[in-house]
């Protein structure tokens, strides 16, 4: 007991010993608390029975108690008695006994026995709220913490509820979590980067993934390596995948990170790495932080502990971290990214099946929250949601809701009516047309001067439109300088009607130009048309005839292509990543962008050898190759088209599943083309034809060419070749060559692709509006000029490039479109999206009782309870049924006793009757009795000896009563005279009546019947007639005389005497 763990002893059934050891541990120093489990029998229901009543009420038990101690344990009574006392001496201390009962009665709510054994620690009062807060946390007891520890009025150390969360963060205590954050923990004081450290590093929980993916970024890692939070950031980067960029990772936090970690202690890390990368920079700009520098860095906590629960594989802290604090939509899509790439990663380390399935059903839910999510405040408010979609997210690396839907793959989100409205305003960009929108678009390409006819939206509805950082900073300084302008001109006295008129309508020019760069969809008009352009010129200069001198139209091609190759390379070295390895895999993460390259690059090659004379016609080959390509990527245009862009999409996949039905063709083909070849040409010399001759014509055979006179040509003539050995043998494994090929084979394939057909045509809508995204953000990010044209644009940026760098200003590689609010409208979206969170738990919560399946599980619930009823009341009719019938037994035997004492009254009256008759035939129907009554003289005493006494009778018995055992058949006079009737059943036939006169001298004196005393008496005579029916009622009177017996004692009326006469 003198350890720290808390001690608890539980009594099940036991023995004679079991008491002594509950008798030791309650009179302990410390004493342990007690957990009795009744009904388990003899010490424990022993000591279950006594806890139930006071000692008073014990002590009065004492013989029923030793009774049963001697039953239930088969001991001798002294050692009984024994046990009794030291039964007594536990239940003196009860308080530190707790008993456990499991409920009998359906309405009673169970106990449990964990939770009576943490109560009996409490009720032990040895132990502090941190040791109680720390034992029920061991245990995950938050219902008992809730009801026994967070009591009101209950004061906590410092630091003791956020070690507290620490731990239960650290084992994965959810209600706990939630209970501590009820009670007052604030999450923006606890979480530092010590402890999220720790979080990382702890070993309690779940098994993860976390390990596997941190040696794709950290190769040769140690055992025992601890990780730091920049090896965090590089997992968070892997994993989000594009320009996304963590905290973790950026510059400003090392030197944070180095401040806070060299505070502490001196740890001794594995992480070697990091230190000598950053060690001298981190320690100079930690010197340069302020000495009071708060370590709390996390503004938004919830944010940093959603993504450690994630990948730490914790899903239910993950849903309680998601469910506090700000930016709930952001937060469900980051959380389906990185349970995505987790599953991806699961699977590229062919690690178990079981966890691929778990990780992608856990990153589908926080898929399906967003979604309700965004649902639900798009009916709340839909101009707030689309802001909510676009605004820019400091805290996830600058990228939006809608960027984070588009790296997640989340095309349910990106075809919600609300983001396609927010799609439908980046493609028009500036125009406002509602009709014939195409038709527009054209006659302003056609017939520039139809431009100034379209109408544009305004100046403050552009501004609540997305734009590019570089915009947003463009239009910022535009109005500081107007600002300025204002201040410093005055403008009323300068400017003249011309001049004012003049300037209006270059600034409508401008404006009108500047919404056409805006306009995504005149922008994709403009692109398309010129590519059209340049494949028409394109197919013109290869199907004429070349000369040595380019002609214009050639000219043109050339002009276009490398243009359009100077436009990849600007799109390659302006994406948003900052290492050139991370901006090449942004880059080539859309497939068309690697391609052109090549293709552009296959196309520089055939011009350099179409200007030399002797590679001439090889380079024109090499026009015509590389035509196919630039054909082909019309799909590429055609995919941002509402019925043609799901096709491509099925093309796309169908190409990439026909690679496994080639390998399966190839290994047919072979095995047929091998064989067909070596029996038919035996003879064949060592050459490179051989291997065209062995899977050409087989190949073909695919498309139904069976090269008919082939499969058996005559042999052996006089004019014709000799037959070669088993030439038959030909046909036959051609036939079955066919068989598989044609029919397994291609079948198959028409299976594969009829499946992907089904599967991409019932997401259509959904793929047609990703890919529709794709492109405007593609499309928003260019030039406005197509190439050829587009290498003015290209000179432009290389000049205001240089001038930045000139000027010492950092170039902006964000190319998203945002939506810019200040911190108070940001706040504001905060506020409307927590209400729509809670509304839309609310409404989760509203649909889960209107379910079936809960309404069925509501029913079920009902009745089993009223099943529970149904048998408690039978039980209860039962026991009503046995108790009546018990009722009814023994009012039946009372019943019974009353006749029986009917019939001996009838019995004694008879007998009387029988005697009166009998003994009195001088009297006829009556006799005369004399009574004499003593008098407390001697006279009387003389008189009495004169009379003549009876003979003694051997059937009488004397009777001798004291005060208390008087009979109820025994009457008393006022004077003193005692009179008892008795019946004795010895000699029914002989009944006797006796008068017992008693005075001081107590001289009895008996009056027998059949004798009348002398009238000498010097006392008075007394007769009486006496019939049959009052000897009866006599009878009667006398036992009716016993009911009210305490009432003559208490009123003085009467006294009993303390002897009986003979």
């Amino acid at each position: 007991t003198q350890s720290p763990i808390p001690i608890v002893c539980l009594v099940i059934e036991g023995g004679t010993n079991t008491i002594r050891a509950v008798l030791e541990y309650v009179t302990d120093e410390p004493p342990v608390p007690i957990v009795v489990c009744d009904g388990s029998g003899r010490a424990a229901d022993l000591i279950a029975f006594m806890c139930k009543y006071e000692m008073s009420v014990l002590k009065s038990m004492k013989d029923y108690i030793i009774a049963t101690i001697t039953r239930a344990f088969e001991v001798a009574r002294d050692l009984a008695e024994c046990l009794y006392t030291e039964l007594m001496q536990c239940v003196e201390n009860k308080n530190l006994i707790t008993v456990f009962r499991i409920a009998d009665k359906y309405d009673q709510k169970p106990q449990e026995l964990d939770q009576t054994i943490l109560t009996a620690l409490f009720k032990s009062q040895h132990l502090s709220p941190t040791e109680q807060l720390s034992l029920a946390l061991t245990w995950n007891r938050a219902d008992i913490a809730r009801s026994e520890i967070f009591i009101y009025g209950q004061e906590w150390p410092r630091g003791a509820l956020e070690d507290a969360m620490m731990k239960a963060l650290e084992h994965d205590r959810c209600d706990f979590v939630k209970l501590l954050l009820e009670n007052g923990v604030s999450m923006r004081k606890f979480l530092t980067i010590p402890r999220l450290e720790n979080l990382y590093n702890s070993k309690q929980g779940p098994s993860n993934t976390l390990r596997y993916i941190l040696r794709d970024v950290r190769p040769h890692i140690p055992a025992g390596y601890i990780y730091t939070l920049h090896d965090i950031g590089l997992v968070i980067n892997k994993l989000m995948g594009g320009a996304y960029r963590a905290f973790y990772t950026r510059r400003k936090f090392r030197p944070i990170y180095a401040k806070v970690m060299n505070k502490g202690q001196n740890m001794q890390r594995n992480s070697t790495s990091f230190v000598k990368q950053y060690g001298n920079a981190m320690s100079l700009l930690a010197q340069a932080l302020p000495s009071n520098a708060n370590p709390c860095l996390f503004d938004y906590p919830f944010n940093e502990l959603l993504i450690w629960a994630v990948l730490m594989k914790r899903h239910k802290m993950a849903l309680l971290m998601w469910q506090h604090g700000e930016e709930a939509l952001a937060k469900a899509l980051v959380g389906c990214k990185l349970y995505k790439a987790m599953a991806h990663e699961a699977a590229e380390d062919d690690m178990e099946t079981e966890v691929y399935e778990e990780l992608r059903s856990y990153g589908k839910e926080f898929e399906n929250i967003a979604l309700e999510v965004l649902d639900y405040c798009y009916r709340q408010d839909d101009d707030q949601t689309q802001q909510l979609l676009t605004c820019e997210l400091q805290n996830w690396s600058g990228q939006t809701c809608l960027s984070l839907a588009v790296a997640a793959n989340h095309r349910a989100l990106l075809a919600h009516p609300c983001s396609q409205i927010i799609l439908a305003d980046l493609w028009m960009g500036g125009l406002r047309t509602r009709k014939n929108t195409n038709l527009k678009v054209i006659m302003g390409l056609l017939f520039p001067p139809y431009i100034l006819k379209l109408e544009f939206k305004s100046k403050e509805e552009l501004q609540l439109m997305p734009q590019t950082t570089e915009e947003h900073m463009e239009l910022e300084n535009e109005d500081d300088d107007k600002s300025d302008s204002d201040k410093n001109i005055d403008g009323e006295a300068l400017l003249t009607e011309n001049f004012i008129r003049r300037e209006t309508v270059v600034q409508e020019n401008g404006k009108i130009m500047s919404d056409l760069d805006d306009s995504n969809k005149y922008h994709v008009f403009f692109t398309d048309v010129a590519y059209l352009m340049f494949l028409i010129i394109f197919s013109y200069t290869i199907l004429v005839k070349m000369d040595e001198t380019p002609s214009w139209q050639e000219w043109m091609a050339i002009a276009f292509l490398c243009t359009f190759g100077c436009e990849k390379l600007r799109e390659l070295f302006s994406s948003e990543p900052v290492g050139i390895k991370q901006k090449l895999a942004v880059w080539c993460w859309n497939l068309w962008n690697p391609c052109d390259m090549a293709a552009v690059l296959v196309f520089l090659i055939g011009v350099a050898l179409r200007f030399k004379a002797n590679t001439f016609e090889i380079g024109r080959v090499i026009y015509c190759v590389n035509s196919i390509y630039w054909y082909l990527h019309i799909l590429n245009i055609l995919s941002v088209n509402k019925y043609l862009g799901p096709l491509v999409t099925m093309m796309g996949k169908m190409v990439k599943n026909m690679i496994y039905f080639v390998v399966l063709l190839l290994i047919v083909l072979m095995s047929f083309g091998v064989s067909r070849q070596a029996i038919l040409f035996p003879n064949t010399e060592a050459e490179w034809g051989i291997a065209r001759d062995v899977f050409l014509e087989p190949y073909f055979m695919l498309y139904g060419e069976v090269y008919a006179d082939k499969i058996d040509p005559s042999c052996g003539g006089e004019d014709e070749k000799p037959c070669q050995t088993g030439r038959w043998v030909a046909p036959v494994i051609m036939s079955v060559y066919l068989l598989v090929a044609n029919i397994l084979l291609i079948n198959l394939l028409i299976a594969v692709f009829n499946n992907i057909f089904n599967e991409v045509n019932s997401v259509a809508h959904q793929v047609w509006m990703f890919q529709r995204f794709t492109v405007v953000m593609e499309y928003e990010q260019k030039p406005l000029l197509p190439p050829p044209f587009i290498i003015f644009c290209h000179i432009y940026l290389l000049f205001k490039y240089l001038r930045r760098k000139m000027e010492g200003k950092e170039e902006s590689y964000d190319n998203g479109l945002k939506l810019f609010l200040d911190r108070d409208e940001m706040e504001r979206l905060y506020d409307f999206e927590e209400d729509c969170v809670e509304g839309y738990f609310a409404e989760q919560e509203y649909k889960l009782q209107q379910s079936t399946e809960e309404r069925i599980k509501v029913t079920t619930e009902r009745i089993e309870h009223l099943t529970q009823k149904v048998e408690d009341i039978n039980t209860k009719e039962n026991m009503h049924t046995s108790v009546l019938q018990n009722l009814e037994i023994r009012c039946r035997k009372l019943v019974e006793q009353l006749q029986d004492i009917s019939t001996d009254i009838e019995k004694i009256r008879t007998s009387v009757e029988t005697q009166t008759s009998t003994a009195t035939p001088s009297f006829e129907t009556s006799y005369v009795r004399e009574r004499t009554i003593s008098e407390p003289t001697e006279v009387v005493s003389d008189d009495l000896s004169q009379l003549k006494q009876p003979p003694p009778s051997t059937k009488r018995k004397p009777i001798v009563r004291s005060l208390t055992e008087v009979r109820p058949d025994a009457y008393i006079f006022d004077n003193g005279q005692h009179i008892e009737y008795r019946y004795d059943e010895e000699d029914e036939c002989n009944e006797e009546m006796d008068v017992v006169p008693k005075s001081e001298s107590q001289q009895p004196l008996t009056i027998e019947r059949q004798r009348t005393r002398s009238t000498d008496s010097k006392t008075s005579n007394e007769s009486a007639e006496v019939s049959a029916d009052d000897l009866g009622a006599l009878s009667l009177e006398i036992l009716r005389n016993w009911a009210i017996q305490k009432r003559k004692d208490s009123t003085g009326t009467g006294r009993r005497s303390s002897d009986g006469g003979n």
